[in-house]
């Protein structure tokens, strides 16, 4: 079970660098939007450099959601493992994470697939 502890706390650590990360991203994004958007309250439309902001703003979000997407999948697989660890069945790890029992059942595959190719890193 120390493993599983050791696997779960590795993951919250990647989490909390991913959430980080993330959230400098989106204040960038922020901050190119408000700058976006006053200046074009005052200059109008000037398509050539709303275009490249919007573009920007749009790549530092898919670059965000990309970011929290795999932290949300990798402390999801990881928080399955560990209860299915502790003895938990499938349904119990499901009401434990808000998602069915074949969800479960798929955290836990993926989980085990993954782990040959973790051992080189």
């Amino acid at each position: 079970m120390a493993h599983a502890a050791d696997e779960l706390a590795s993951a919250l650590e990647q989490v909390a660098d991913s959430v980080d990360a993330a959230a400098s991203q989106q204040r960038k994004a922020a901050r190119i939007a408000r700058s976006t958007a006053r200046a074009r309250r005052v200059d109008g439309l000037e398509e050539p450099s709303t275009t490249r902001s919007v573009r920007q703003i749009l790549e530092l979000l898919g670059r965000s959601a990309e970011l929290l997407g795999g932290a949300t999948a990798g402390l999801r697989r990881v928080w399955a493992a560990a209860l299915a660890e502790e003895g938990l069945s499938i349904r119990q790890i499901g009401e434990r994470l808000g998602v069915t029992h074949q969800r479960v059942s798929a955290l836990l595959r993926n989980h085990h697939q993954a782990k040959p190719a973790d051992v080189g890193r």
